[in-house]
């Protein structure tokens, strides 16, 4: 029997668990999502962390560009950079941030820490990982991976 979850605006789904896409439900309010019970093969798996530009572009360029289903690996990540930043990739950190303002085009959060070790941190909470989820969704990714940390 399959087992149906529906994940409600306010919601993460349950971690450590691979979720199948489906369509929308017919008032196209809530996404449904079939637990899958093994990975299927031939899944190109990506990261939902990115460090600049736009994730839905990221996003739509993966799945055109790929013969494989897109899994998209949704974690809480973060990472400090320091400024100017020529190479794009920060510092990977495992503090839990708050207090920043979000940003529509990378689909995180980001602190100005002028005075501290890093001048600009990326990172994402709940409620960016929620955002994430929708745009991938939108974007025709067929399977999210949760990370055991949400």
């Amino acid at each position: 029997m399959e087992k149906i979850l529906l994940l409600p605006d306010d919601a993460i789904p349950k971690a450590n668990t691979l979720y199948c896409r489906r369509r929308q439900t017919e008032d196209g309010t809530q996404l449904d999502f079939r637990q899958e019970k093994r990975l299927l093969p031939r899944i190109r798996l990506i990261d939902s962390f990115i460090s600049g530009g736009s994730f839905r572009e990221y996003l739509m360029a993966e799945v055109s560009g790929s013969k494989e289903p897109i899994c998209l690996y949704l974690r809480r990540g973060a990472a400090g950079f320091r400024l100017p930043c020529t190479d794009g990739q920060g510092t990977e950190l495992t503090e839990r941030f708050t207090g920043g303002k979000f940003s529509r085009l990378t689909c995180e959060n980001y602190l100005w820490r002028e005075q501290d070790e890093y001048d600009l941190i990326l990172y994402d909470d709940e409620a960016s990982l929620r955002e994430k989820a929708a745009i991938a969704e939108q974007c025709g990714v067929a399977y999210l991976l949760l990370d055991s940390d949400m």
